[in-house]
């Protein structure tokens, strides 16, 4: 293409082994052991949700070639979707477009180590410990590049696998993947770029783009903020050059990213334009916002062993005391070779920039830029720039050793390379969450969201549909073992519903309507969901507040498709990629017409290409038959995810070793009787099981539906809890504590982990209690104009101990709710003055759309009562319903204490 610099192919060989590469796989391999030797994958929480990584690759396994894993009874599903946008199984259930926003480029490398036979826990470890590899080895090949011998390209190489950045997003952010990635991608796009400066070829646009597009595959937010320095960087690398090959090298390398955006289109496309589809108000405000997040005093931590610790104040995202010594000595080495007038490549000087400028980006000096610049509110975490800041420390770290010669260069290569990991690796605490294949399954992702209060992968529900409002805690799915129920009839009659198939973007039903009706599917709207009735397309709509799929038919009986299809910008965007991949295979394709050595690689690595794609689609599925024994639990402190803990519980002196429920499925008024099975006997510790809500934790103070408590008296005890009769269905857990005499006993794990609101396997309660329809009604709710939706039979205040007032309600549906509704209690005093309110989702457990109508539903809401105020100047409560989406009111009620 241009005139390049003259590299012959000897120079380009390596020499027989590099030692030193060897030695620097073999640091990046001692990173990744901690994940390797545990049972199951890294457990976090505080720093993270390591269970987003099963939900993540389980999803994009059955996009890409269906799930194999659920039971048969949930119909015939199958994949084949590329690229994956929709998580079937997400939010209960119910869909969510996760893929559409969330860079998962990593994940679809952990989904095919599934799909070949290695399952989702050792996809996910293989695709960690690659990331290891990955990074060690393109630093010390960027290294290299720069001529570094190879002490420093291994210093280099340890300092950026080590950093305790690096290692945090692994082993204490968790589902941090994609970000942890880009690590690896960095010195990738560094190296590819310097290479096409070196030699611009098509062969090396090709490899530049490629790398680019795999960083905006990979972490949005990396790609925010590297991008800007990549063009800097090749800027600068370009007017370097002399003469006409300055103009070539920008030319090409500016083309080459233009490339590598295109390639990404279809993903990043779709994503910005589609934002205002879902509910990413929050992402950057509260928690999430960056002011709460700049580095002083705290940017480098005093200990030479990095603290892992989240706890009192402390966290770990800061820059290692080793690590900053070694940037600070890099920095010094470039200074003295500036001032010494020796030759400097121009890529140390920007490294250099890099570092200063991305240590100032996480002071809160540099808010203003915070402030103004368009889209780095999005990054949240300034200390998000320690990634780039590693890169840059190690990058300068790689010429220390080269200040010397001979032996103590290499000495000083190694001595370095191994305090950098002695001081990463030795303050690792890492906890593990014990979980074999068949622990992954539908309903225990649904049961992860609903008892952790996350959805999708994601923290903060943002890419639930707009319309979606409530956020929901279950959904008809969830409660119907994983399976669609029937769709909910708006409007009109329903006779029935059948579903006949059902895929990851594809549903196939039988339905037969008695009189005109809308109905509401159990699949979350969003564009692109579309329906085709008897053969025929039809349009489907946003339900406003359920934010599912809402369709109306005409009576008799249809055949009903819904089917996910492509938008307009996803398909544009498709189309701009497909494009860009024609022209990247030409740049691929033509250097293999004139050598044959690129020829006989390319060939090689299209046959790997066919082998894989075929082992994949036509191969059996693996089965995976291992159960882990022990009491199987979960705890929103420290593990969400239902798994068993193989060397039990500690409560106390007391070792649980398992237990049994008598059923997993209960009717109001049922008994439930728990066997609990110990080491030996604690006759001075008093168990005591409280049956509660599933989100029961989420919404403090919640009510206790049953309880029930003995002296662990033998090495088995049982428990038998009775329910009332009044017990809305939905999911409940089984909460535990210990007590000893008088005083509450911490909750271990065998390894000494603590356990904070330790809950048994879940239970569901199904059926409800059917209304004569002569019941006085106090008042009813509904919107305007129309006949009413629910109506309230009763609202008895009583006080739970000084600080609590409780207010049991009971209500009738009426007819099918349209949405679910919003209840705020207020109560007021003998003056009018509101004492205590609270504003939620009406029965959250069992949300208002999901109501029988003709039935009787009771509920129990606590409040918090000032400390001071005295119960007799307590006068009436007033009962509101409301649409959390528009704040409409949907009815008012007001009740006097005294009745």
């Amino acid at each position: 293409m241009c005139d390049g610099d003259s590299v012959t192919a000897s120079q380009e060989r390596a020499d027989g082994i590099d030692p030193y590469l060897l030695l620097a796989l073999f640091f990046s391999l001692l990173a990744a052991l901690p994940l390797l030797v545990g049972p199951g994958i890294v457990n976090t929480r505080a720093g993270g949700d390591s269970p987003f990584l099963l939900q993540r690759v389980y999803e994009l396994g059955a996009n890409l070639r269906g799930d194999k894993r659920v039971d048969a009874r949930s119909a015939n599903l199958r994949g084949g979707v590329f690229p994956a946008r929709w998580m079937p199984y997400g939010a209960y259930g119910l869909g969510y477009p996760a893929f559409n926003f969330y860079a998962a480029l990593p994940y679809y490398i952990a989904s095919l180590l599934d799909l070949s036979g290695f399952g989702i826990i050792w996809g996910i470890k293989l695709t960690q410990t690659l990331g290891f590899l990955l990074a060690g080895l393109m630093m010390y090949l960027l290294a290299r590049r720069l001529d570094m011998r190879g002490p420093g390209a291994l210093l280099g190489s340890a300092v950026y696998t080590f950093a305790p950045f690096h290692l945090v997003n692994v082993y204490v952010r968790g589902d941090a993947l994609s970000e942890f990635y880009a690590f690896a991608l960095f010195p990738l796009l560094i190296w590819a770029m310097l290479g096409l400066c070196r030699r611009p070829s098509l062969r090396s646009v090709a490899f530049l783009a490629v790398a680019y597009a795999s960083l905006m595959l990979t972490h949005n937010i990396s790609a925010l903020l590297f991008s800007p320095l990549l063009g800097l960087w090749l800027l600068i690398e370009s007017l370097a050059r002399d003469g006409r090959k300055r103009w070539c090298i920008l030319a090409t390398g500016a083309g080459a990213l233009v490339l590598g955006l295109v390639l990404s289109a279809w993903f990043w496309l779709p994503a910005l334009r589609e934002t205002s589809l879902v509910q990413l108000g929050e992402q950057t405000s509260g928690y999430f916002h960056y002011a709460g997040h700049f580095r002083g005093a705290d940017l480098v931590q005093g200990s030479v062993i990095h603290d892992y610790t989240i706890a009192g104040g402390r966290d770990p995202f800061a820059m290692g005391l080793v690590q900053a010594a070694v940037g600070c000595l890099g920095l010094l080495a470039l200074v003295l070779r500036v001032v010494k007038g020796r030759k400097v490549r121009s890529s140390f000087l920007m490294a250099a920039f890099v570092l200063l400028l991305s240590t100032w980006l996480m002071t809160p000096s540099s808010q203003w830029v915070w402030d103004h610049v368009p889209l780095l509110p999005f990054v949240q975490f300034p200390w998000r720039l320690l990634s780039i800041q590693a890169f840059a420390i190690a990058l300068l770290a790689s010429q220390l050793p080269d200040l010397l010669k001979g032996p103590p260069s290499m000495v000083l290569g190694i001595l370095l390379a191994s305090l950098a990991t002695v001081a990463a690796l030795a303050g690792l605490r890492v906890d593990y969450l014990p979980l074999s294949e068949n622990d992954v399954t539908p309903q225990h992702l649904m049961l992860y969201e609903t008892y952790s209060g996350n959805i999708g992968g994601t923290v903060r529900h943002e890419y639930l549909p707009r319309e979606m409002v409530p956020r929901p805690f279950t959904s008809a799915v969830q409660l119907n073992g994983g399976r669609k129920p029937p769709p909910l009839v708006l409007e009109g009659e329903l006779k029935g519903a059948g579903l006949l198939e059902r895929h990851p973007h594809r549903e196939v039903w039988e339905v037969d309507v008695a009189e005109r009706a809308l109905l509401a599917f159990h699949t979350a709207y969003y564009p692109g969901w579309e329906a085709t009735v008897d053969g025929v397309p039809q349009g489907v709509e946003s339900l406003a507040g359920l934010g599912l799929v809402g369709l109306r038919l005409s009576s008799g009986s249809h055949r009903v498709l819904l089917h996910f299809e492509p938008t307009p910008v996803r398909r544009y965007a498709a189309w701009l990629s497909l494009a860009g991949l024609g022209l990247l295979l030409f740049l691929t394709i033509y250097p293999a017409l004139r050598y044959t050595a690129y020829r006989r690689g390319l060939l090689i690595a299209a046959c790997a290409v066919v082998s894989l794609t075929a082992w994949i689609a036509l191969g059996p599925p693996v089965s995976h038959q291992e159960w882990l024994a022990g009491p199987l639990v979960m705890d929103f402190a420290r593990a969400p995810y239902l798994h068993p803990e193989p060397e039990g519980v500690w409560f106390g002196e007391a070792h649980l070793r398992d237990y049994s429920l008598a059923t997993r499925r209960l009717h109001p008024g049922d008994d439930l009787e728990v066997e609990f099975g110990w080491d030996q006997a604690a006759p001075n510790i008093r168990l005591q099981v409280e049956f509660v809500s599933a989100v029961a934790h989420l919404m403090e103070p919640s009510p206790v539906w049953a309880e029930a408590s003995a002296f662990i008296a033998d090495d088995t005890s049982s428990l038998r809890l009775s329910l009332p009769q009044e017990v809305p269905p939905g999911l409940y857990v089984l909460r535990l504590k210990a007590v000893e005499h008088g005083e509450e006993q911490p909750i271990l794990t065998a390894r000494g982990r603590e356990m904070h609101r330790l809950a048994l396997a879940p239970v569901e309660v199904e059926g409800s209690r059917s209304a004569s329809g002569q019941e006085e009604a106090l008042g009813t709710f509904g919107p305007e104009r129309e006949p009413p939706v629910i109506a309230l039979l009763e609202a008895t205040p009583y006080r739970l101990d000084e600080d609590t007032l409780g207010v049991r309600l009971t209500w009738r549906s009426e007819r099918q709710a349209p949405l679910n509704y919003a209840l705020s209690l207020r109560v007021h005093d003998t003056e009018g003055e509101r004492i205590a309110s609270r504003d939620m989702t009406l029965s959250p457990n069992y949300p208002t759309s999901l109501w029988t109508p003709g039935h009787l539903v009771t509920n129990r809401v606590l409040l918090h009562l000032p400390s001071d105020v005295d119960e007799r100047v307590l006068d009436h409560v007033e009962v509101v319903l409301y649409d959390r989406l528009t704040l409409k009111g949907a009815g008012t009620v007001t009740m006097s204490m005294s009745q």
